[in-house]
This record gives C-alpha cells, sequence and structure tokens, in this order.
C-alpha cells in the first residue's frame, strides 16, 4: 500500500471523523544518547519541541503530543537505493500528534513550515 502523501487530502479526510492525526519527524541533535536517556535534558527537549511547534501553529502547548523518541533510520536516498540521514549519527526521530478541533490543518500547517527552507523549524539546531 501507498504512503498518503497530499496533506491536503489528509486534512480534508480528518475533518469530519474522529481520527487524531500523526506524524513523524526528524531533526538534528548534539548529544543523541543524552536527548535518548530519559532525565532532564530529554525532558527539556520535549518541553521546548512542544513549545516551538504549539507556537508556530498559534495553538495551546497542550495540544501537542511528543512521544517515540528514537534514533533515526537513514533518510535521503543514495545511488545505491539505500538511504541515509542528513543528519548523521545524531539524528533524532520522534512522533507528534496534535489533537483538537484544527488538528488536520495544523499537521497540514506544520509540514508546509518544514518544507520551507526559509522556515526556522530547518534552520535552527537544537542545542540538546
Amino acid at each position: 500500500m501507498d504512503d498518503l502523501t497530499d496533506v491536503a487530502i489528509v486534512v480534508a479526510v480528518l475533518e469530519d471523523s474522529n481520527v487524531v492525526p500523526k506524524t513523524s519527524l526528524e531533526m538534528g541533535v548534539e548529544n543523541i544518547d543524552a536527548v535518548l536517556e530519559p532525565g532532564p535534558t530529554q525532558d527539556a527537549l520535549l518541553q521546548d519541541l512542544i513549545a516551538d511547534i504549539a507556537a508556530s501553529l498559534g495553538i495551546d502547548p497542550s495540544l501537542v503530543q511528543i512521544s517515540g523518541l528514537r534514533r533515526a533510520t537513514n533518510t535521503d536516498s543514495t545511488d545505491s537505493g539505500r538511504r541515509r540521514s542528513q543528519f548523521g549519527t545524531n539524528n533524532l526521530a520522534f512522533d507528534v500528534v496534535i489533537s483538537g478541533p484544527a488538528a488536520g490543518q495544523s499537521v497540514m500547517n506544520l509540514v508546509q513550515q518544514i518544507n520551507d527552507p526559509r522556515e526556522r523549524f530547518r534552520t535552527d539546531a537544537a542545542a540538546f
């Protein structure tokens, strides 16, 4: 089965449903081991991510949930058909769930912002 990748279609389908949209994101971090270990570093990263995503979307932080922190698998295609990480070995993957009445639209806005190379999601480095 192919992935459904047109965000506008996903938003339209979700608009009248009780399904909560989830997306997976990746980012580079300075110390992946510290971020993956439960504790103050992980807590600070989660708090910052939630605050940044909520502020970017203009929604309350309580509507943003982040889970599934893990070392990312490779993401960029190579000539051999294998995929390679954009950030190297310090690439963190995580899941984002946005709830609330405009959850689908919020996910669409988040994807658009991440795909815009001028947005700070693409230009800011995590200091974790």
